[in-house]
């Protein structure tokens, strides 16, 4: 009797009292960790006693929590999820492994009826905690358990079909989009541990995401720019970074696909780029286009960087070696057009993909790999990494010059990545 009745408000004020009750039983540290905060939250289980083994064995309870997200107004539905969160992450010892089965298909069946109506997720805090809970299944929860679960299929799809959604909002909150972006890298990144005969559909939607992420962080920019009321994710190298790092392991899979569409897009912003610096267009024209190669540039390096995080064989090298190239020729580009400079961002980001080079393909490993150089070689006359690691100590210096006067965000990375550059003595050898 939520909807259609004269005491309707009375009846709301009080699901929501008892689902707030709900959540503070649930919350409550019987195991005495308390002071965890938001981000290592995700990460624990809930030690509820015992005593409460019936009650949560039940998943009648459990299922009440997802109809009532279906009847309750979305404004009223963020308490709800955050006990679904609360009762995802109940501890493994709570159950037999025949109960723990049947838990974890009912849970994934409620989500993924929640991925069926997201219209209650138009509400902020509502969609932050249903991110969470996916973030609370993805650090519990093994791909090998998802995959056998029997709505697995529709419910990666849904899930799928909702990030894609969340990734072309342009203000979309980057706390949330974190646990979004984590569920996949922590599906992806546990595919070559794969086992189980059942079909994990990551080489399918992966690059999906990978793509879509990619399109609308260039998407976005004209946006960001233009409106200045607008949040530019580039200004917060933290979340940057966190975001870059969970992107790179799931643009590894299913590679090539992701490769060709990243050189694409990359082909034409350069284009673009060449064209309104030959013609002098309007100087907000510049930002927006060097913002975008800004995003490219450091996903580029995120891709490289993930290598070394995920089972990766030479089918790789080629795409590796082509975007490595499209950065390079950048820097020149850069440098011919001295004394005028760029946006700091986009200076940033090339001292990052850098960076991510550096733990790759520059050190003792590196003969494993040299096989790259070869195309670097036949493209941009790069022949090995002393090579490499001129042109980036001259990069370096340039920064130096260029950016030594005013408040610089460029020095401090420059003077890191020349002292990384330097820590091994093999690495200071070959920069003397």
């Amino acid at each position: 009797r939520v909807h259609g009745d004269t005491s309707a408000d009375d009846e709301l004020t009080l699901v929501e009292r008892v689902t707030r009750l709900l959540l503070t039983c649930f919350s409550f540290d019987f195991s005495g960790n308390a002071g965890l905060d938001d981000a290592t939250d995700e990460l624990c289980n809930v030690q509820v006693p015992a005593t409460w083994r019936s009650l949560i064995v039940d998943t009648s309870t459990m299922q009440l929590l997802f109809r009532l997200y279906q009847l309750l107004p979305s404004s009223q539905c963020a308490t709800v999820v955050a006990t679904l969160a609360q009762l995802a992450a109940v501890r493994r010892s709570l159950f037999s492994n025949n109960e723990r089965s049947e838990y974890f298909n009912a849970i994934i069946a409620g989500v993924k009826s929640m991925l069926e109506n997201v219209s209650n997720l138009s509400d902020s805090a509502t969609y932050h905690e249903f991110c969470k809970l996916l973030a609370r299944l993805r650090s519990i929860y093994q791909l090998s358990e998802f995959v056998k679960v029997p709505c697995w299929s529709e419910f990666i799809r849904l899930f799928a079909e909702f990030t894609i959604s969340s990734l072309r909002v342009v203000d979309c909150p980057a706390n949330s989009l974190h646990y979004v972006l984590a569920m996949w890298h922590k599906l992806v990144s546990s595919v070559p541990y794969m086992r189980s005969q059942e079909p994990h559909f990551m080489d399918k939607f992966a690059p999906e995401i990978a793509i879509t992420f990619i399109s609308t962080r260039v998407d976005h920019v004209s946006k960001i720019i233009v409106q200045e009321s607008l949040e530019n994710p580039l200004d917060d190298q933290t979340v940057l970074q966190q975001q870059l790092d969970q992107f790179g392991i799931v643009s590894r899979c299913n590679y090539n696909k992701v490769a060709q569409f990243l050189i694409s897009l990359y082909d034409e912003i350069v284009s673009e780029y060449q064209r309104i610096i030959n013609t002098r267009q309007s100087n907000q024209q510049i930002v927006i286009k060097e913002h975008q190669l800004t995003w490219l540039v450091y996903i580029i390096g995120s891709i490289i960087g993930a290598r070394a995080s995920v089972y990766s064989d030479d089918t790789g090298d080629a795409p590796d070696a082509q975007l490595i190239c499209r950065v390079l020729c950048l820097v020149d580009a850069l440098r011919s057009r001295l004394p005028e400079k760029c946006e700091q961002v986009l200076e940033l980001s090339i001292i990052s993909f850098f960076d991510q080079f550096r733990k790759i393909y520059i050190g003792e490993q590196m003969q494993k790999i040299a096989q790259i150089y070869m195309v670097l070689s036949e493209n941009v006359g790069l022949k090995d990494e002393l090579m490499i690691l001129e042109l980036i100590v001259n990069k370096i210096v340039a920064n130096l010059k260029v950016w030594s006067h005013g408040s610089s965000r460029v020095l401090q990375p420059s003077l890191q990545l020349l002292s990384d550059l330097s820590v091994t003595y093999s690495g200071l050898r070959k920069l003397a």
